[in-house]
């Protein structure tokens, strides 16, 4: 993110350690809300974690081909962490999507 500042995470995660392998490498950051305006949603509730490449973008990475059920396993995360110290019916009037 070269010129722009690192969102704040409301997860336990640090550039240069992959949140899902651990690996520690050089990582990429991921909107855990993404697409049709979500990523502002995700920076403004701190619903991000650094990645590295093959986790994020592989096959089997979040954007990748098979990578559908670790998506929704990090947004039920995200979720519940987030609610934890806000209401569900608050994630609801921002999110507008349901992933517990």
């Amino acid at each position: 993110m070269k010129g722009r500042r690192r969102p704040k995470s409301i997860l336990t995660t640090e550039p240069g350690t992959c949140y899902i392998c651990q690996k520690q490498v050089l990582t990429e950051c991921h909107h855990i809300l993404h697409g049709s305006g979500y990523r502002k949603i995700a920076d403004k509730l701190g619903l991000v974690v650094y990645l590295c490449h093959e986790c994020h973008q592989g096959t089997d990475g979040i954007h990748g081909k098979n990578g559908h059920e670790r998506d929704m396993d990090l947004k039920r995360i995200a979720q519940w962490t987030w609610e934890q110290s806000h209401s569900h019916e608050e994630w609801m009037r921002i999110v507008g999507r349901n992933f517990l």
